[in-house]
């Protein structure tokens, strides 16, 4: 579990789960994602669901993999930083001892297989085989066990083994080296793009950017081809739906379609003002957005 104070030192410095975003095979995060987090543009990563599962399920799968493994498995108390003093790494658990050059432990849980080999070999995603290269620099360690619980259709708990590889390892930390001096000391922004969430929490300053046209234009002509899309979709869901008649269901091979009815409950904001208007005052919190709002001028009559 990464404290509030690993939280800043992971400012400063480049940690195991950054590299992927460094060599471009995070699924998750891009390069300029990364580098909008380092500088400080965005605030930090707020915990999902998802990652505090994998926040709570981290000692007892650490335990089962060391039950599987029949060996002592530790957790480390500190970061284990590597030849460069901007490379740390927290490592989840290690074998014996938690000290420099013993074997270590990566925990893993995940929706998704795709790129999950056979049990007790090296076929692991990139962007793990990556985070656990930068891990096992780090530490000086000689093997990684990589340990699953995987959740795509049933649960399924599998433990993988990557021996340390000295050129890999070497190309992944030389990557990350070269991005940091060129993007966080030098200041120079990575070449492609953000996750448009990430942009909308950007602290920005009330100026006006000259931008170039061909960004506009490419903008203006995918909403364009977005709104067809959608148009094709609602007529071809509607062809489809008009075909299933009166049945709640429909099905052809593979495929199925299902009429469900949801039944939800609202809020009345406006009845519960007209009856408590002094309560509503309280309780109400503003909150604050970024929208984007791409425009085009309108033209002005000469």
């Amino acid at each position: 579990m990464i404290t509030e104070k690993q939280k800043i030192i992971r400012m400063k410095s480049i940690g195991s789960s950054d590299a992927p975003a460094i060599l471009g095979v995070d699924r998750w995060r891009s390069s300029y994602d990364l580098w909008l987090q380092k500088t400080g543009q965005v605030p930090p990563t707020e915990e999902n669901n998802a990652m505090r599962l994998g926040t709570v399920l981290e000692a007892p799968l650490l335990a089962l993999a060391g039950e599987r493994l029949g060996l002592r498995v530790v957790r480390p108390s500190s970061s284990y930083i590597g030849h460069l003093p901007i490379f740390r790494a927290n490592i989840d658990g290690m074998i014996g001892e938690a000290r420099r050059g013993a074997d270590l432990v990566e925990v893993k849980t995940t929706g998704i297989t795709e790129g999950w080999g056979a049990e007790m070999t090296d076929e692991i995603p990139e962007a793990v085989k990556v985070q656990v290269s930068f891990q096992m620099a780090c530490s000086s360690s000689a093997l990684a066990y990589v340990a699953c619980l995987s959740g795509s259709h049933g649960l399924a708990f599998k433990i993988y083994r990557l021996p340390f590889d000295a050129e890999f390892s070497e190309y992944v930390m030389s990557e990350c080296a070269k991005w940091w001096e060129l993007h966080i000391v030098k200041k120079i922004p990575p070449v492609g793009r953000a996750n448009i969430d990430l942009l909308k929490q950007i602290r920005r300053t009330d100026t006006v950017a000259q931008l170039p046209q061909n960004l506009f234009e490419a903008e203006a002509e995918a909403k364009a081809k977005l709104k067809i899309a959608e148009a094709e979709h609602a007529s071809a869901q509607s062809e489809l739906v008009t075909a299933l008649g009166t049945n709640k269901r429909g099905e052809c091979g593979a495929h199925s379609v299902t009429v469900t009815e949801v039944q939800t409950e609202r809020f009345d904001r406006k009845a519960f003002a007209a009856e408590h208007a002094e309560l509503e005052k309280i309780f109400v919190v503003p909150s604050v957005y970024n929208r984007i709002d791409v425009r085009k001028k309108k033209e002005s009559n000469q």
